[in-house]
């Protein structure tokens, strides 16, 4: 779209995914000491990723109606807002009703504002999942999902010996079993302890795979017969050289024993030349 400014045509700027972009910028947990920093561009992967999960496992096992795509869209842009509000400390947050009101309100804003950054042609199919309908079912999927992601990054961080997420660990767990949702009761069951292991730790990601019928014995070996089985190629070089260094063992066999048997006379001679040798 362009836009006349004193007399010139210029090209209107959307400035929406350059926002999104600084997702990458903006670190989470900032009041605690992490072994690995994470962003809330990263979080937003991680809680689409469990989000999705959750949805499935809703609808196939339990006989779920959740649109999959519509919630997998809402926490892809769940933490919009934060591209200008910042990640605010959850202890700061949840402080109070009024704080935690007043910053409804805010990301509300935000949303509203980096939202209007769309063109207008493609911003109904795009703001709806930025200004989230939070009553919804497919929303309280997204927020049990967040949580999860929280708790996974608990867990990561105590592999690797930091006593700082223990807390964290223990509230955030509570607060999933308290939501009392058969999805993420299923997700803790299935797949929640396998993120307390190493890569080493993960056997399955190494197994060899099970095949639902056995394997047939591999025949056995006909007993053959020495020159039958170097009859050719390297296994026949391979027998001559056998045969050759057995032929030089019992040769040199041979010449030990010789010398050992012959040992006294040769020192016998030997003194007699020395005498012989002396005298003269």
């Amino acid at each position: 779209m362009k836009k006349k400014t004193g007399g010139k045509t210029e090209e209107k700027r959307y400035d929406f995914y350059a926002y999104l972009d600084r997702m990458k910028f903006i670190r989470r947990w900032q009041l605690m000491r992490c072994t690995r920093d994470e962003n809330i561009m990263e979080h937003s992967q991680s809680v689409a990723l469990f989000t999705h999960a959750l949805v499935t496992i809703k609808n196939e096992v339990f006989g779920g109606k959740a649109d999959a795509g519509k919630a997998v869209l809402y926490a892809l842009y769940h933490e919009t807002a934060e591209v200008m509000t910042g990640d605010l400390p959850t202890p700061v947050k949840y402080y109070n009703r009024g704080i935690r009101g007043a910053y409804k309100d805010l990301e509300k804003l935000a949303c509203e504002k980096i939202a209007a950054t769309l063109p207008e042609e493609i911003r109904g199919g795009i703001a709806p999942y930025v200004l989230a309908d939070e009553n919804c079912e497919e929303y309280k999927i997204v927020k049990a999902a967040d949580r999860l992601s929280a708790y996974v990054k608990c867990l990561e961080e105590i592999r690797s010996g930091n006593a700082e997420f223990l807390k964290a660990k223990t509230s955030i767990e509570e607060d999933l079993h308290q939501r009392n949702m058969p999805e993420v009761e299923y997700f803790f069951e299935k797949f929640v302890p396998s993120f307390s292991l190493s890569l080493d730790e993960l056997e399955n990601l190494y197994a060899p795979p099970r095949f639902p019928f056995r394997a047939a014995a591999p025949p056995r070996r006909r007993a053959v017969s020495r020159p039958a089985r170097y009859a050719s190629g390297f296994s026949a070089r391979r027998g001559m050289l056998l045969e050759k260094n057995g032929a030089n063992r019992q040769k040199n066999q041979k010449k030990f024993t010789y010398f050992s048997n012959n040992r006294k006379t040769v020192s016998k001679k030997r003194r007699i030349i020395v005498i012989y040798n002396r005298k003269i």
